[in-house]
């Protein structure tokens, strides 16, 4: 038996890591009015459709469900709930309607989906919940007005050693306090995974390396916490790989939030060591151009929490200043490429040597801004941005 089903919690005082927004659903569910839906909303494994289900069975209540990414089609989702949001129910004190992966609506096929949800939600005669991943996606904005929100977050890497724990009891097992830790911070805070990849690891023998790292990596901010607390070093070298961000991104990121992940002077200096270690490689890439350099950087980089003890719980990651100054300069570079891309044709010369002769073409250009537009095709903009660089 799959052990998210054998430890999956009774009510929905076990969902673990969202008591905020439990009591916020419950509060809604509690408090009820006709024409109002529960719209749950937040990323995969961390309880959103678990609490519908907890809450149903906890009240003696029939849960409907229909998962709108398979039967979204205005016809099909009136046929399966225009009744059974009406009638009333032999064997239970109510009912639930839950439509999950409603932001899966889309495309000409459900054309008309939303608005007969939203009929549904006007008219049943009991609480509707509706489960998104995505909840800003514009197919909601419709249903959103019908609804009150409630966003679960992503769950701490501290609660989902904390239940794992609690399974390894109960399983009767032993396994190293290292192995726990991993498997809960590269969870990336879904519950559910992090069950299925210890159960995994527990009948490999706790062979972590075998589990093959579920690919859920696509931004930074999931590439981060996998370097800073998985203490792994293949796992934090293949979230990189399987990201589409540059080592040289990755590298400004670490360097920026070391200070915010380790608390102590010592772990701070440990973590700054070994990156230092790492410019090394990095600065040898840039000058020597040898891509072999790369890797070698890629390996110290991410071993940086390595005998260290990072603190856990929420980390508000700096956005690196670097990146962002690049970002606020973006317009005005591509302006001055365009500018020296022209110079390089009608000069026939590098755009190093036009860089270099700047402060000289501006005192060319002085008083003759005129002809030198029409002479080289030059944009305003573009001879603007380069005479006050």
């Amino acid at each position: 038996m799959l052990w998210v089903d054998r430890h999956r919690p009774e009510t929905t005082a076990g969902i673990v890591g969202q008591e905020k927004c439990v009591s916020e659903a419950l509060q809604f569910l509690n408090e009820w009015k006709k024409g109002k839906a529960l719209l749950i909303s937040g990323p995969p494994g961390i309880g959103k459709t678990l609490f519908a289900e907890t809450y149903t069975t906890e009240n003696n209540l029939q849960l409907v469900q229909l998962n709108a990414s398979d039967k979204r089609t205005k016809k099909e989702i009136e046929l399966q709930l225009s009744d059974a949001s009406r009638q009333t129910t032999l064997f239970h004190k109510g009912k639930i309607i839950l439509i999950d992966e409603v932001d899966g609506i889309s495309g000409r096929s459900d054309r008309g989906a939303g608005s007969a949800i939203l009929k549904i939600i006007k008219g049943s005669s009991f609480p509707i919940i509706l489960i998104a991943n995505d909840p800003y996606s514009s197919k909601l904005s419709g249903l959103k007005r019908s609804c009150k929100h409630v966003k679960f977050q992503k769950i701490r890497s501290a609660s989902i050693s904390k239940k794992l724990r609690e399974i390894i009891e109960k399983e009767n097992l032993k396994i190293k306090d290292e192995i726990i830790d991993s498997i809960a911070g590269f969870s990336n805070g879904d519950m559910r995974s992090a069950i299925t990849d210890f159960q995994t690891a527990s009948n490999l023998g706790e062979d972590l390396e075998s589990l093959g790292f579920r690919e859920r990596l696509k931004d930074i901010y999931d590439i981060l916490p996998t370097i800073f607390f998985s203490q792994n070093i293949k796992a934090a070298r293949k979230s990189i790989y399987d990201s589409d961000k540059d080592p040289d991104e990755v590298f400004q990121w670490i360097e920026t939030n070391i200070p915010k992940v380790f608390k102590t002077a010592e772990d701070i200096a440990c973590a700054y060591e070994l990156l230092s270690k790492a410019d090394i490689f990095r600065s040898r890439v840039h000058k020597q151009q040898n891509w072999r350099f790369k890797g070698l950087m890629s390996d110290l980089m991410v071993g940086v929490s390595v005998g260290t003890n990072p603190q856990r719980g929420f980390i508000p990651y700096q956005y690196p200043e670097k990146i962002a100054q690049l970002g606020r300069t973006r317009f005005k570079r591509a302006l001055r490429d365009s500018f020296y891309k022209k110079m390089v044709k009608k000069m026939h010369s590098s755009p190093k040597d036009i860089r270099e002769n700047i402060p000289y073409l501006k005192m060319i250009i002085k008083g003759r801004k005129r002809e030198f537009l029409e002479e080289f095709d030059i944009g305003p903009e573009e001879l603007s941005v380069v005479l006050n660089y």
